[in-house]
């Protein structure tokens, strides 16, 4: 990025990385919980997961991606607001960075799916 880049500039970078953020991140959300997930019924999650492993490994990488475009999202306004208050800029990354990996280490979890698994 230009270091002379003018904070109008900065802000319009920072709202699309945030609507890039909620486009993706909302479809792997809605997606995982409102298809996927049948709360009380492992079984059925379980199947739901097989019969849509490609939509379900779509979801991930749609989380994953809002999980990079968040973490260039908190570059973005540490740049806005850092000759503001440089303190809180620095508070404000630590924790979209901090958000960020917790994000992606929770995708951990919907790696132990059980894609393409054929019983017998």
């Amino acid at each position: 990025m230009n270091s002379t880049a003018s904070p109008g500039k900065i802000a319009r970078r920072a709202g699309i990385l945030w609507l890039l953020t909620a486009i993706t991140g909302g479809f792997g959300l809605f997606f995982i919980r409102s298809y996927v997930i049948v709360p009380g019924d492992a079984a059925a999650t379980a199947a739901n997961v097989l019969a849509a492993g490609a939509l379900f490994r779509l979801a991930i990488t749609g989380t994953l991606l809002a999980q990079l475009f968040l973490f260039f999202f908190g570059l973005t306004l540490y740049r806005l607001f850092k000759e503001t208050d440089k303190w809180l800029a620095t508070v404000l990354l630590a924790s979209i960075m901090m958000t960020v990996g917790i994000g992606v280490v929770n995708q951990i979890n919907n790696f132990g799916a059980p894609f393409d698994f054929e019983p017998g």
